[in-house]
This record gives structure tokens, sequence and C-alpha cells, in this order.
């Protein structure tokens, strides 16, 4: 994996060639993503079908996955789906035009995350949970237009070809592509677009992503991260991916534990550097740690811990609308992603794991922080 920054460039996926594998490759048949198939995607499209024992696919009416190819090449009965006791398949029935795994004509393909499968004209993408997971981080730092889905699905490609070491990947960025790279189950990288390239309603919805991601990490409540500290993150801190999540991972670490050492310690940081991330930043700790930690009024801490708190049900409404009811005109898929996300911040959706690695602190303020451990020690 290359990992450049460059400032001002345009985004292109670039992957590196290299030696295709030979049948003796130990890692040619090392499954990149280890959780099984659930769904097919039409490439290029948020279009998906669940998967079930005996699905016909084909051009008929009425078939179980119904595929609409604009060139007229699918069979009206194409193939049939089945599974056995690890996995699904999927066989031709005779089509005349037959089925394709990663371009190459079989009788029958075993569905792995990733493959892609040609039928007609299309190309149905198989997903499992894990990948539906790195194709929705992929949309954050990719943008959620509809032109950004051949791009998504490109890097997708790239992606599982260089985690099963078919090729490398180059990643070019005017942001910090190292906590873009960071936050991909794999291990390469891709290219993404700058954030100053995005929108205002696409910061704002990267960084509720993000504040998803800190209060899953975190096992936080829902009124740890509200429309304050959006506005605020949106304002301060969103130079850059690695900056976004760093700050929404702060907040809500800080409105969630009773002190600033518990609140450090959960972020694997010192309470020194923790404290002097929000002095740098013009911020103070609660009211509700200070008092806890220096008031020593054991009846003001109880009484602010039980301090009435805005329900799960409106703060999930005010993090997933405002700025980001604009967007519900978009395609069908991300408006229900939208929903989705609604209902993660309301505890609904136990699948969706955060994709966040260890805090990555930009070198400068680590150097700053770590002279301030020190001083603290002496």
């Amino acid at each position: 994996m290359v990992v450049e920054s460059q400032p001002g460039k345009a985004s292109s996926f670039t992957p590196s060639p290299s030696p295709s594998p030979t049948k003796t490759d130990p890692f040619s048949a090392r499954p990149w993503i280890p959780d099984e198939v659930f769904q097919l995607r039409v490439s290029g499209s948020d279009q998906t079908f669940p998967l079930r024992t005996g699905d016909v696919i084909g051009a008929a009416p009425g078939a179980s996955i119904e595929l609409a190819d604009p060139k007229a090449l699918v069979s009206r009965v194409h193939a049939r789906v089945t599974h056995d006791a690890s996995s699904w398949q999927i066989a031709d029935v005779g089509s005349k035009n037959g089925i394709r795994a990663d371009g190459n004509r079989r009788a029958a393909v075993k569905l792995v995350p990733g493959i892609e499968i040609g039928i007609g004209s299309l190309v149905l993408v198989a997903e499992s949970h894990s990948l539906v997971k790195l194709r929705r981080y992929l949309r954050r730092v990719l943008g959620w237009e509809a032109d950004q889905w051949p791009v998504m699905d490109r890097a997708l490609r790239a992606l599982r070809a260089a985690a099963e070491q078919h090729q490398a990947m180059v990643i070019a960025s005017a942001d910090d592509a190292v906590a873009v790279a960071r936050q991909i189950s794999v291990d390469p990288a891709l290219v993404v677009p700058a954030l100053s390239g995005r929108s205002e309603h696409d910061l704002h919805r990267i960084v509720v992503e993000y504040a998803i991601d800190a209060i899953e990490e975190l096992h936080a409540e829902l009124s740890s991260f509200q429309d304050e500290h959006r506005e605020w993150v949106v304002r301060h801190q969103a130079t850059s991916y690695a900056e976004i999540e760093i700050a929404t991972l702060r907040l809500v670490a800080r409105n969630t534990f009773p002190g600033a050492n518990d609140a450090a310690s959960r972020l694997g940081l010192t309470s020194v550097a923790f404290r002097q991330w929000f002095r740098r930043r013009g911020l103070e700790l609660r009211p509700q740690v200070a008092q806890r930690e220096h008031a020593g009024s054991s009846a003001r801490a109880a009484a602010t811990a039980t301090a009435p708190r805005r329900s799960a049900a409106a703060t999930a409404s005010t993090a997933a609308t405002g700025e980001l009811e604009v967007l519900a005109g978009r395609a069908r898929g991300e408006a229900e992603l939208d929903q989705e996300h609604a209902g993660m911040l309301g505890g609904g959706d136990s699948d969706r794991t955060a994709a966040i690695g260890e805090l990555e602190v930009p070198a400068g303020e680590a150097r700053g922080e770590a002279e301030l451990d020190q001083e603290h020690t002496q």
C-alpha cells in the first residue's frame, strides 16, 4: 500500500499492477471478509435482493430476483439460488448467455463477499454484513451523490483485489489519508476526495456518522452528542477525517463519563492530554464534571448526575434530521440508510459496529501533549 497526500489534485483510483497469483499462491484462496453473504446488490446502484433458498433469477415478471436488463440479455429463468451448510451458490439453469464470476463464465458460483456475478449486461455484487459496513464507510468518504456509486464499486473491487494479494493500491488525498486507511477493515487503502470539496450538508452528515461510531464505541447515551456538538465539529474540526474522528470521540467521552480521568482512560489518553485538548480549543469540562472533581459536594454531584436528559427519540430525531433532512430526496437506498441511522441512535440496530482503530493524534499535537505529560510527571 502506498499512501500519498496530494493537495489540490483531483482524486482517482490508481491500483498498481502486480503479477496474478499462481495456483500455489497461499493468499489466493484467503477470504478478505469472513462473514457469510446475505444479499445481492446491482452494481452501480443501491438496489438489493435478499437471498432465499430456491430464488429464481431472471427477467420473467414475478421472478424472485427480477432483473430488468436494458440490453435484454437476461433469460426469463436465468439462474437459481441454493444454500448448503456453509454458503450460498448461484447456478445457471440453461440460460442463453450464462453467468460470469468476476468476468469468467461459470456453470455455478459460490458466493463470497465482493464477488461480482455477471448476468446479461448487469453485475450483481454479493454482500455480507461486514461488506455493507465497508460500503457505507466508502460512501461516507467518497460522497453520497448518485454518480459516486460506480466510484465506490471500483473502490470495493480494488480493495478486494489488494486484500487477496492480487494487486496493490495507491491512495492520494488532500486530507489525512492515513485516517481513512485506519478505518477500513482490510489492509489496503483507497483514494478519497478532499473534505474541502464536500458540501456543508455532507460535512454535517459525515460528523453524524462519526458520532454514531463514537456512541457505539464508547457505549454512550444518545444525549452525549447533540446539535450544538455537531455544529461545533463542523465549524472547527472538519479539516480532516482524523480531526472529525478525534473530536467526536472526545466530545462523546467528555459528555458520558463522570470525570476527565475516566473519560481519558477510555480513550487511551492521559488526563493531562485530554484536558489540554479541550483547553486549546476554548472548551471546558462539563459543569457536571467540574462539580464532581472540584466542588467536593456529593449532593451537587448527585443532582447533576440525575439532571433531566433529552429522550432517546428526541435525540435520534435531532441527530438524524435538521441538516440531514435535505438528503431526503436522494436515492431510495440512502434514504433508508438515514432511517437506519436514526434507528441506530435509538439503539435499534445492533448489527452495525464502529470501524474506529486507535486514536491517531497529529504529530505536532502529540509532541505538545507528551511535553505536558512530562511536565506533569515532574
